[in-house]
């Protein structure tokens, strides 16, 4: 979890899958977006682990650090 100066919140949670989607050998990782009670994530799948980034931020600046998570993780 992270927060800022003026106290919003984001958090990544992980943890691993069991499913025909997360293939190692999978190529594809497509960002998928939920919002909820002033919520939102943006989650993921990738090489057998499920990833998802939650904040009460706009879409746009979850979209930003998300994209960042992904590639700070070497994926």
């Amino acid at each position: 979890m992270y927060e800022n100066a003026g106290g919003a919140r984001v958090t990544l949670y992980l943890g691993g899958v069991n499913a025909p989607s997360a293939a190692p050998d999978s190529a594809d990782t497509a960002f998928r977006f939920a919002e909820e009670r002033g919520g939102a994530a943006f989650y993921w799948v990738d090489r057998g682990f499920g990833y998802a980034l939650v904040g009460q931020l706009a879409r746009e600046p979850l979209l930003a650090l998300a994209t960042e998570v992904h590639r700070q993780l070497g994926m």
